[in-house]
């Protein structure tokens, strides 16, 4: 269906809340004022719709005329009357009034302010800005009612509705009063404005605090020495401070006669009779009823949805879309019931006026002139469509001509002249537009049954063109229309009976005289029949049938059609879904220049989607669907150059598009803009700017603006840092199920940032985002359930997120499920496995994983051990912050392990690790201070560390700083600390301090001697494989302290230990083979163990071992062995050693 499109021209003017631009409206000129309704002032929209309704009431040819609105690129658009000769303020500033100018003007506003008055309408915000000026100096109040929308945050705050340079003292009490009377102050501030040439009241004044108190105070701006004291003395009595005292409207009108003091060489013309050089009408015209003076306006207001073509047309905001005039595009107009649907209307009169048949190559224009000069109407009428169309040779279209004759033709009673006169004075073709004259013209058409007529009489009615707005009449002039079988009125009737205006509303009576004109194959009719089939309104809902209603209309040509079979082939609706017909069916919508489905083409078109890919196709029907206004072709040709899509990339452009396509409403261009001015992409990096466009997307519910407007106020980003503010944009993202914002959400609830902790929350808005696919959220809803937080442990179900969020590649999800392959947590141990993820999570850069694989390497589990590879995997972790990484770096540069030993650098490494806070560095660091390895020896300096380690719960630097504390290095001594120390490690499961603390029980050394302690402590290391303490506990059982003596325990345990590389284990287990104690004597088994720990340096060992070659025990006898192992042993202090050397010297054994 044709619509009246609505074409932005030059922006003139902004306000608080929406801008003005020159606009064409079909062929008329307008002026559109285009708002921003934002989030935060959602809860206006009804006080939006109240003042709309308001502005429909008032008619008066000092108020600027209202004629409809609609939604332009997403926001909210009033069509008004433009006023060619601008704003009083540019008068003013531009210096081009006069005397009798001011006071023609003060007399329009004064007139206008009565008039509203009356009406019980306040102005609230008048001021030269909003009274603007025809080429006439004729007045044109405008803003009027918004003035109570515009301010709706401000007064929240303040309290102050209007602009205080202009405002009455009685509004900036705490309880102000409103009235009448305080426009008539603002009046008295306008006219100071004219007198003084001034547009800015109180200019010397800093701030609005200041002027307030000024005026509380009964300042009043000065007027000027040559003001006419007439003019004057009203100035001053509007300024009068007791509100009562100030003279009304009203009364200035009265008193006009006596204004009359002006300069007396005024000379500027007054304002003459727009409409006195116009064509007249005839007599008849004039003897029209009361009820359609003054009724040039817009259709009645509901509540407002969205423009479906998204090409600028004005359309209906709510549903019905019914149309206006003749052959002019359709006007859809928004409906008073908000349940009606976008249906089309019909198409009225459409300019096919003549049934002649001319000869354009051959008429006979002075013969044809001639007849109608002799008053034939059919000639006349013939010479206006000649002159209309201009299509006959040197005949140049002309509508002042078309017009003249049309009018003889119609005064002859001719009723197709008749219908396109009131066609012209609807469109102003020819003649000043006029809705009442228009409806005299239809209604005499109409009285002759012209059908056509009839049904534009219906469309006048139902929208109050000039004629009284009434639903009835519409509907009665319907009926006649298509009771004579006129396909467009049949369609009306089935509109209003959706809408149930004129009568109840009826379904299943609109499908039956929607049939009706849909058996005449009016294009109209079978859309909607479609739509009411798609919806199930009067009929079973079947997407089917619709289809096929659908693609009768969209056969016909029916571009709304055509657009809705692109939908519906590409969403698979009613049909099995198939690109190439989406496409052919779009393409059919867009060679009729349907500015959304030429977007959509393109993107196709750009995506391979239902035909080949090609970039470059896509840009032209991209830039076609721009250049008709598609808002959202504008962000797609953003996209194409910040991608380098079939044009060079060009981030620069890019940024351009998406501005021109951010600034018209589109909230994705929105939130790009964000993302570029964030980033710094196509423009010069800007927090702030970027807090600017993700708000601007987030107030219009997109979920991507709303949730990084959250992570800015988080971060305090381009914003202050406001948790509560982060908290309600994320949420409000992840209401709307935006995966990374419910992801983000969860971490708030779990860190408690602008909400109380829970991590019951947490889990649920991390499993949401898990289930979307979100692979962060898949990885933290595993660890959450390998933890036992928010959700019931399990090791299972921590396993499958991990692999859900590894399958797509995730370095977290490929870390943590490499962990628990390690651990055979959830899943059976695997080295390889856990090798294989955490190799895939390292080679993306994951610096855990790189750390993670570095241990891996070392110890060889899951591949062959090289401390080489175990360097490289370190370094690339410790160069991204690792802190783990940095100190096991460390380690190996100190023990010169896969690279060469430099205590100098593994400092370094620590120490970058201690930066961090890791307790693991800070023990590692204390060591080397205490030891003097790559750094001067500081013991004061190794407590510092080990206590900040010690505090982190460090067990290691526990038992380290335990041990200084007992032996008193780099610490005054002091037992219990070091105990102390000790039993803190001991607790978290630390085998050495376990193991200490057992011997300080069993010897009694700081504490009392406690042997059932001793052993408790030494079975604790023991469950950790803990040599020494096996060594421990086996002596215990070997001289029975504390527990009954037992030589085969005792040997048990002292194997144990010297499997682990015990040295003085190794030692008892060779002797007690040796001697046969608690195990049968073995002298091979002897010297085997014995051998390990001589060789170690235990001089008992060395002794026995000397025995054994002496002896001939397990080895050959051998005194030169003999005497070596006893020597060794003896070199230690070994007194026994000695006594066998010198026993063999005097035996002449030792040489």
């Amino acid at each position: 269906m044709a619509e009246l499109p609505l074409i932005l021209g030059e922006r003139i003017g902004k306000g608080g809340f929406g801008v003005v631009y020159h606009a064409k409206w079909g062929s008329r000129t307008v002026a559109v004022k285009k708002f921003t309704v934002s989030q935060d002032e959602a809860d206006a929209s009804a006080e939006i719709k109240r003042e709309i309704d308001m502005l429909d009431r008032l008619k008066d040819k000092h108020i600027i005329q209202f004629y409809g609105t609609t939604y332009h690129d997403g926001n909210l658009v009033l069509v008004m009357e433009r006023a060619e000769g601008g704003s009083l303020k540019s008068a003013i500033e531009q210096g081009k009034l006069n005397w009798r100018t001011k006071k023609q003007i003060t007399q329009g506003i004064v007139r206008g302010l009565d008039y509203m008055h009356s009406q019980r309408v306040l102005h609230r915000d008048l001021k030269s800005a909003n009274v603007l000026l025809t080429k006439y100096m004729d007045v044109k109040l405008c803003d009027f009612g918004l003035a109570t929308v515009k301010v709706t945050s401000v007064a929240r705050l303040t309290g102050i509705k209007g602009t205080p340079r202009w405002m009455a003292p009685e509004l900036f009490d705490s309880k102000p009063v409103y009235s009448a009377k305080s426009d008539m102050y603002a009046l008295g501030m306008v006219m100071w404005e004219m007198a003084a040439n001034n547009t800015v009241p109180f200019r010397s004044q800093p701030n609005d605090i200041a002027l307030i108190g000024l005026v509380i105070c009964g300042k009043r701006e000065t007027l000027p020495d040559d003001t006419p004291d007439e003019y004057r003395k009203w100035v001053e009595r509007c300024w009068l401070h007791d509100y009562k005292a100030r003279p009304n409207a009203h009364e200035m009108i009265e008193d006009d006669d006596e204004y009359d003091d002006v300069d007396p060489g005024d000379v500027s013309p007054k304002a003459s009779d727009p409409g006195k050089d116009a064509p007249k009408a005839s007599d008849a015209a004039h003897d029209a009823p009361k009820s359609r003076e003054a009724s040039q306006r817009a259709p009645d207001v509901g509540s407002p949805g969205k423009d479906v073509n998204g090409n600028g047309s004005v359309r209906s905001a709510t549903p019905v879309r019914l149309s206006l005039i003749d052959n002019m595009e359709v006007l859809s107009i928004q409906s008073s019931s908000a349940a009606s649907p976008p249906l089309a209307g019909g198409n009225h009169d459409d300019g096919n006026d003549s049934d002649l048949e001319l000869d354009h190559d051959h008429l006979d224009m002075a013969v044809l002139i001639k007849r109608a000069e002799a008053n034939d109407a059919e000639a006349q009428f013939a010479l206006s469509e000649i002159y209309e169309k201009g299509k006959v040779k040197d005949v140049i279209q002309n509508d002042s001509e078309a017009f003249y004759w049309c009018l003889r033709a119609a005064k002859r009673n001719h009723i197709r002249a008749q219908r396109r006169l009131g066609r012209y004075y609807f469109t102003g073709r020819g003649a000043l537009q006029s809705f009442t004259e228009a409806a005299t013209w239809y209604e005499k058409a109409a009285a002759q049954d012209d059908a056509k007529a009839q049904n534009q009489l219906g469309t006048m009615h139902q929208h109050g063109y000039g004629v009284k707005k009434s639903d009835v009449e519409a509907v009665a002039y319907y009926r006649q229309s298509a009771g004579q079988g006129y396909a467009p009125a049949q369609n009306n009737l089935g509109l209003m009976y959706t809408a149930g205006r004129g009568f109840v509303r009826s379904d299943f009576e609109a499908v039956k005289w929607f049939m009706k004109a849909a058996e005449q194959g009016d294009p109209n009719s079978l859309f909607n029949l479609g739509w009411m089939h798609e919806k199930g309104r009067g009929v079973e809902m079947n997407l089917e049938t619709a289809l096929t209603w659908y693609r009768e209309a969209g056969e016909r040509g029916h571009t709304v059609a055509q657009f809705t079979l692109g939908r519906m082939y590409d969403k698979g609706r009613g049909v099995e879904r198939d690109e190439e017909s989406a496409l052919l069916w779009y393409f059919h919508a867009a060679e009729q220049d349907h500015a959304e489905a030429q977007n959509i083409l393109g993107t196709m078109i750009r995506d391979g989607r239902g035909t080949d890919k090609s970039d470059e196709t896509a840009l032209l029907w991209l830039r076609k669907a721009a250049e008709l206004g598609s808002v959202k072709a504008l962000y797609n040709l953003g996209w194409m150059y910040e991608k380098g899509r079939g044009v060079e990339k060009n981030e620069i452009a890019a940024f351009t598009w998406y501005l021109r396509s951010g600034e018209k409403g589109d909230p994705d261009a929105q939130k790009r803009l964000g993302d570029m001015y964030l980033n710094g992409r196509g423009v010069e990096e800007s927090n702030e700017q970027a807090v600017a466009w993700y708000r601007k997307a987030a107030e219009q519910d997109h979920p991507g603006g709303q949730n990084i407007l959250g992570k800015m106020y988080h971060a305090g980003l381009g914003v202050a840092q406001n948790y509560s503010l982060a908290f309600k944009w994320v949420h409000k993202a992840a209401d709307q199920g935006d995966a990374n914002a419910q992801c983000r959400l969860a971490g708030m609830y779990i860190a408690g940032h602008g909400v109380e902790k829970s991590a019951t929350q947490a889990a649920k808005w991390f499993n949401l985002a898990a289930s979307q696919g979100d692979a962060d959220a898949q990885g933290l809803l595993g660890a959450m359930y390998q933890a036992g937080v928010g959700v019931q442990q399990s090791d299972t179900m921590a396993v499958e997120w991990y692999q859900k969020a590894a399958s797509q590649g995730h370095a977290g999800g490929q870390n943590r499920l490499g962990l628990m392959y390690g651990k055979g947590r959830g899943v059976q141990k695997s080295d390889d496995e856990a090798f294989r993820w955490f190799q895939l999570a390292a080679e993306q850069g994951d610096p855990d994983a790189q750390f993670n694989l570095g241990n891996r390497y070392l110890c060889g589990r899951g591949v062959e051990r090289s401390l080489t590879q175990a360097a490289t995997w370190f370094r690339k972790s410790a160069d991204q912050g690792n802190a783990d990484a940095q100190d096991s770096l460390g380690t190996l540069y100190e023990n010169g392990q896969g690279v060469e030993q430099n205590h100098t650098k593994a400092v370094e490494w620590y120490r970058k690790s201690v930066e961090q806070g890791n307790a693991d560095g800070q023990n590692s660091l204390a060591l080397m201070y205490l030891n003097g390895r790559g750094v001067e020896k500081n013991e004061a300096k190794a407590v510092e560390l080990l206590k900040k380690a010690a505090n982190q719960d460090h067990a290691s630097a526990q038992f380290n700083l335990g041990g200084l504390y007992l032996s008193g290095r780099g610490v005054e001594l002091n037992v219990s600390e070091g105990i102390r120390w000790l039993r803190k490690a001991a607790e978290q499961g630390n085998a050495n301090a376990q193991t200490n603390l057992g011997m300080l029980y069993r010897t009694g050394k700081g504490v009392t001697q406690d042997h059932i302690e001793a052993m408790k402590w030494f079975l604790k290391a023991v469950e950790q494989d803990h040599a020494a303490a096996k060594y421990h506990l086996a002596f215990m059982f070997y001289h029975g302290e504390g527990v009954e003596k037992s030589l085969e325990k005792a040997f048990v345990l002292f194997q144990l230990a010297a499997v682990r590389g015990h040295e003085d284990a190794q030692g008892a287990v060779g002797a007690m083979y040796m001697n046969g104690q608690g195990v049968d004597q073995n002298d091979d088994l002897a010297v085997y163990w014995l051998r390990k720990a001589a060789e170690k340096g235990d001089a008992q060992a060395q002794r026995r071992l000397g025995f054994m070659y002496l002896r001939g025990r397990g080895v050959n006898q051998n005194s030169e062995m003999a005497e070596s192992w006893y020597r060794r042993a003896a070199d230690q202090g070994d007194d026994e050693a000695k006594n066998a050397l010198a026993r063999m010297k005097s035996d002449c054994h030792v040489s």
